[in-house]
């Protein structure tokens, strides 16, 4: 009977079944099985194995386990004070600290996005999810092994605490609690502390620590943010809290419809980014550099922009009612844009004369709404504001010549020493205007006998 079952399979046949995980080894030499035997001898050893390859094996057969690795939180409860940027840092450390552990080949981090997104889940259905129960939660939806959270906390200017804990994701163990102290200078010594942390981090999870990645630290951990990092900060900042960015590099970035709402912005770099449907309410971005920037429909009342640039900028429909633009530089596309009540005074919006070659560089309110704003002292040089609505406006000292104005409301509006010399006055309306006998060049613009006067000045 056997050799006839040894003819039907080709004649005895010999092997061996070994099955790993890590240092485990079962196996078993066999000199004859039918097929069918085989799948039940490994399901056998299988079985023996039990908890020693289990849930392991089947992980390791997908590829390398995964550490989800949390946002570093801010914490300055106990700091003599806080400085514009300082939340930041822990933005900056958590880059680090994924860029760190991201050079292991035993392991994988999970993308930031995969735990941006699973948090934002959490807590638009609960309360901010800041212990570590619900950090090893989402880890084990994710399938992660590992879960690393921690935070970033302040002393003084050059006192700072860096605090880190590694957790097994399945049993709930605490492999390590670190804490690091930090002194110096914060742009420096916070991103060689993220370095310090991330080699703690990968001991305790049982692998020998890499040295520091060669890359300079400043150049590693940057102040350029990526969307997932402006994202991460925005979302870890304490209910009550303000988000800060101030001073950051988010330069080119897609940031269209993501809400900033009173963040700090001030002095950042936001150049060429599309903040297309951002919330930028209450914002501060005091100082900050908006050149060549996508604005459109963005919610920006209320807004500090003081002294920012905006060159190139497109801000149409954009929604900057009760605005603070003074001192700022502005040249763009402001179509239907909404500044009622807005604060523009001493702006400079005036044509770029250094670009003329390229063709008028200039701003154009065509259609916008300024009724209310306060354009007092402003560089409105061959400025565009036809069809714009300046009703009840302060225009007090405003340089408009040169400028395209046609069929602009100006009813009721202060035009008390505002300039008009060689402005295209075509169907304005001056009806209730005040000051207008003390505007200069008005009776020479252009078009005059088309524009809309009181019946005492025509």
């Amino acid at each position: 009977m056997r050799d006839a079952r040894d003819r039907a399979v080709g004649g005895p046949v010999s092997f061996q079944v070994v099955l790993r995980s890590g240092r485990t080894e079962l196996g078993r030499r066999i000199r004859w099985c039918h097929p069918a035997t085989i799948l039940g001898l490994v399901g056998l050893l299988l079985a023996a194995a039990g908890g020693r390859l289990g849930a392991q094996a089947m992980e390791e057969m997908k590829g390398p386990p995964t550490m989800a690795v949390f946002n570093l939180s801010f914490y300055g409860e106990h700091a003599n004070s806080i400085q514009p940027g300082d939340t930041g840092l822990a933005v900056i450390a958590t880059g680090v600290l994924r860029s760190e552990l991201r050079r292991y080949p035993q392991f994988k981090v999970l993308d930031s996005s995969l735990t941006y997104d699973a948090v934002a889940k959490v807590e638009a259905a609960g309360p901010p999810c800041v212990r570590l129960d619900c950090a090893r939660s989402i880890a084990m939806q994710l399938g992660a092994r590992w879960v690393v959270t921690g935070r970033l906390s302040k002393l003084s200017n050059l006192i700072w605490y860096l605090f880190g804990q590694v957790t097994e994701v399945s049993t709930g163990k605490l492999l390590s609690d670190q804490e690091l102290e930090l002194k110096g200078i914060s742009r420096d010594i916070v991103p060689k502390g993220a370095q310090s942390l991330s080699r703690r981090v990968a001991q305790a999870a049982g692998f020998l620590p890499l040295p520091p990645d060669t890359t300079p630290v400043a150049e590693a951990s940057g102040s350029h943010l990526d969307v997932e990092r402006v994202k991460s900060l925005l979302a870890s900042a304490a209910e009550g809290q303000i988000p800060d960015l101030s001073g950051l590099d988010l330069s080119s970035l897609d940031l269209r419809g993501i809400d900033f709402r009173r963040a700090k912005l001030a002095g950042a770099n936001l150049f060429s980014c599309d903040l297309t449907g951002a919330i930028l309410a209450d914002a501060d971005l005091t100082g900050a550099n908006l050149d060549g920037t996508t604005l459109r429909r963005a919610d920006l009342r209320r807004a500090k922009l003081a002294h920012a640039s905006l060159f190139a900028t497109i801000v149409e429909e954009a929604d900057l009612s009760g605005a603070d633009l003074s001192e700022t530089r502005i040249i763009g596309y402001l179509k239907r844009a909404k500044l009622a009540g807005a604060i523009l005074r001493n702006a400079n919006i005036g044509a770029d004369p250094g670009n003329q070659s390229m063709g008028v560089m200039r701003a154009a309110f065509v259609g916008a709404d300024l009724s209310g704003a306060d354009l007092s002292g402003a560089n409105l040089f061959k400025v565009d504001f036809s069809y714009a609505r300046l009703t009840g406006a302060n225009l007090r000292g405003a340089d408009l010549s040169n400028g395209e104005l046609v069929q602009t409301d100006f009813s009721n509006a202060d035009l008390t020493d505002a300039k008009f010399a060689k402005a295209d006055i075509s169907g304005a309306i001056f009806k209730g205007a005040r000051g207008l006998s003390q505007a200069h060049g008005i009776n020479e613009a252009k078009n005059r006998d088309k524009a809309v006067f009181d019946e005492h000045m025509e």
